[in-house]
């Protein structure tokens, strides 16, 4: 699978962009520094294929994040910085 974060760092937003080789079901998660959940961008069955989802950073405080992708079989993890 592909798994992009862009642009990183961010200042108000990034686009979390995969690929998927089969039909699956995603769970798109954003942790902070500590292993905390922030936000939920997605979770529910996406079919093959390319799949983006928008997080908007404005309400964090500047740091390191991770977004974390989780499918059926595998999970995926990127890093992010949110600057102000």
């Amino acid at each position: 699978m592909k798994l992009a974060a862009y642009p990183n760092p961010t200042v108000d937003w990034t686009t979390v962009s995969y690929e998927l080789p089969q039909r699956s079901n995603v769970r798109i998660e954003v942790f902070d520094a500590l292993g905390r959940s922030v936000e939920v961008l997605f979770d529910g069955a996406r079919a093959a294929g390319a799949h983006a989802s928008i997080w908007k950073t404005g309400n964090v405080v500047p740091g390191m994040y991770y977004v974390r992708i989780k499918t059926d079989s595998r999970a995926w993890t990127r890093s992010l910085t949110v600057l102000r």
